[in-house]
């Protein structure tokens, strides 16, 4: 058995259930290595004692420094030219702003 899906290019595309299969076992691993970082952050807590330090409102201060301090970080390099820079699949890189780049650059 095949479905067929409709892309972003208006044209139906036929799968089969060994591709969607490969897409979820796939998909499911990259879920499962994501947690790695944190349940060792989470052990790494527990056991130093940190869990018990951030406890009440130091650990509010501490999490409110840290996403406060890491919006702000994104918002001053989000114009960098590692953020403009993108690459082809031959391995050229293209530039969101080329005109721009060209004229400053």
């Amino acid at each position: 058995m095949s479905d067929s899906y409709q892309n972003m290019d208006y044209h139906y595309v036929t799968t089969t259930p060994a591709e969607r299969n490969r897409v979820l076992r796939n998909t499911y691993w990259l879920l499962a290595l994501s947690m790695v970082p944190t349940v060792l952050g989470a052990w790494l807590g527990v056991v130093t004692g940190l869990s018990r330090a951030m406890s009440g409102g130091v650990g509010l201060v501490v999490f409110l420094v840290g996403a406060f301090g890491f919006i702000y970080a994104i918002q001053k390099t989000k114009d960098t030219w590692w953020h403009r820079r993108r690459v082809l699949p031959h391995g050229q890189p293209v530039y969101r702003d080329q005109a721009r780049l060209e004229r400053h650059g």
